[in-house]
């Protein structure tokens, strides 16, 4: 693996999906991408195999951003 991309959507109650985080590891470093544009660096990339290496990384920061946005649904309903 040399790229890669994690996009966190979420569903509407009108039954879209919105976007509303992206995970890439453009311009040396995992990093994410958040709704308000702001952007969180995760871990530099000096070779493909930091690429490899910082994929579960990704993927967890996607999957902790999910549950935190599915608790707050929660919390509001």
């Amino acid at each position: 693996m040399v790229d890669f991309a994690v996009i966190v959507k979420t569903q509407q109650l009108d039954g879209e999906w919105e976007e509303v985080a992206r995970i890439d590891c453009c311009h040396g470093h995992a990093h994410l991408h958040h709704l308000n544009g702001t952007v969180t660096s995760l871990a530099p990339l000096h070779s493909w195999e930091d690429v490899n290496a910082n994929v579960a990384l990704a993927l967890t920061a996607a999957q902790n951003y999910a549950t935190t946005i599915r608790d707050v649904k929660e919390n509001d309903g």
